[in-house]
């Protein structure tokens, strides 16, 4: 019973962590965007 308890601990806890790579990933994303809009900007 304790065994089963600790894996769904630490299944929530793999879910929390890939949310949080999911947000950095699209911040990064994001942020691959803007630097090259501003990259073709300066092309001009």
């Amino acid at each position: 019973e304790r065994e089963r308890e600790r894996a769904r601990a630490s299944e929530s806890e793999r879910a929390r962590e890939s949310e949080r790579e999911r947000e950095r990933a699209h911040k990064y994303a994001e942020w691959e965007r803007l630097v090259a809009h501003a990259d073709n900007q300066s092309k001009v």
